[in-house]
């Protein structure tokens, strides 16, 4: 009774080291298919810095009394400007920079270019230039006068023998600038425009502001290692390859080898008897011995080595219920009567 329940206990054992193992075997295939299919890291952009600059452009248009205007001499801006009325414009301009780091010096320089575009002819001058200093957060005016534009206009259309029939007023701002910061010296460039259009045939001159500010964005890429959840864990990729990897090795020739052995257990002593003797044993249907003398062996392996020592086949004999094992020797019989418990496994 004592030997089955260590079989029981053995039996047990194996079939819950065959189900741990298959779970581990079968959990760590899983993780290396599903890590094998993320990258295993990523880039991510990073923004380093921000920097903001800007040229606040504003003016105030000189107008003749008129009722019009209320009789008012200075319009502001966003109101219509009337052509006949229209006299010059002083325009404000002032350069700002800002930034989310920290600045250690900006240098630069600007210049102011007023052209002149009419549809037979176009010119181009450098009203003023200088160091960033001057106009960088600080006001800045320019004026137009209108009445000398137009009467330069004219001069230029008799010259060429033309009557202009629209002119664009043009004043374009150069700004080239270097940042520098802890790290790095960044070059910016900004050409902000401000035009006055006048169609002879409309009685309104338009005002257009364009591409005074602009937003510069530094960024850098960071690789990232990919992590993976995992019942309920978070595993990095490249771990989780290595470890499955690892535990796929371990876990399958133990698992294999358990198997067989588990198999061999599940073997009846029996059959262990007749697999390891083929060669020796001899299965009968039935024997008749007569006046022959018997002797008991009670082990199988000194029934073996009686057989080996006297050149005879072993005999096997199914009597009912039990199973006999002989050796017959002239008038001597040596019988083994088989019994579970008297075989070693």
């Amino acid at each position: 009774m004592f030997i089955d329940i260590l079989k029981i206990d053995r039996r047990l054992l194996m079939f819950i080291a065959i189900a741990v193992l298959s779970t581990i075997l079968i959990a760590s295939l899983t993780l290396l298919v599903y890590s094998y299919s993320v990258p295993l890291e990523t880039t991510k952009t990073v923004k380093t810095a921000e920097i903001y600059h800007s040229l606040d452009i504003g003016y105030r248009v000189y107008v003749k009394n008129s009722i019009v205007y209320n009789n008012r001499s200075i319009i502001m801006m966003g109101e219509p400007i009337y052509a006949k009325l229209f006299n010059g414009m002083n325009i404000s301009y002032r350069y700002r920079v800002s930034a989310d780091i920290s600045i250690r010096g900006i240098e630069g320089v600007y210049r102011i270019v007023r052209i002149i575009n009419t549809p037979n002819w176009n010119r181009s001058i450098v009203i003023d230039q200088g160091d960033i200093d001057s106009i960088l957060d600080k006001e800045n005016y320019l004026y137009i006068d209108f009445q000398e534009i137009m009467s330069y206009v004219n001069a230029m259309d008799k010259e060429i023998g033309v009557s202009s029939k629209s002119i664009d007023i043009i004043y374009t701002y150069y700004i080239d600038i270097a940042i520098k910061t802890i790290d790095k010296t960044y070059r910016l460039e900004l050409t902000p425009t401000i035009k006055l259009s006048y169609d002879y045939t409309k009685p309104i001159i338009t005002v257009s502001i364009t591409g005074n500010e602009d937003r510069y964005i530094d960024s850098r890429n960071i690789v990232i290692p990919t992590y993976i959840r995992f019942m309920g864990m978070d595993i990095g990729v490249g771990v989780a390859r290595f470890y499955s990897f690892i535990l796929i090795l371990i876990s399958s020739p133990l698992l294999t080898a358990i198997i067989i052995l588990s198999r061999r257990t599940r073997e009846s002593p029996i059959d262990r008897i007749l697999k390891k003797y083929s060669d020796i044993i001899i299965t009968c249907s039935r024997i008749s011995i007569e006046n022959n003398n018997r002797v008991l062996i009670d082990n199988f392996e000194e029934l073996v080595k009686i057989s080996t020592l006297r050149k005879k086949p072993i005999a096997m004999v199914r009597d009912g219920g039990n199973i006999r094992f002989m050796v017959i020797d002239e008038d001597i019989v040596y019988e083994y009567i088989f019994e579970p418990s008297s075989i070693s496994s």
